[in-house]
């Protein structure tokens, strides 16, 4: 495997981590043909939650 395959196939299985608590195996024979963006965020706004800043979990 290229390293730009491999930096892909790193890209997605830490994303995959964050959305799923077990191993998620990835097909690695689609890594050619997958296409992986990285996003630089260089402002976010937002409204935090009720529940979120007074600690009240639901």
């Amino acid at each position: 495997m290229d390293r730009e395959s491999e930096k892909k196939l790193d890209a997605l299985k830490q994303l995959m981590k964050h959305y799923h608590s077990q191993d998620f195996q990835l097909n690695t024979s689609m890594i050619k043909v997958t296409m992986v963006y990285r996003l630089k965020v260089l402002e976010m706004t937002g409204q935090r939650s009720y529940t979120y800043s007074h600690g009240i979990k639901k």
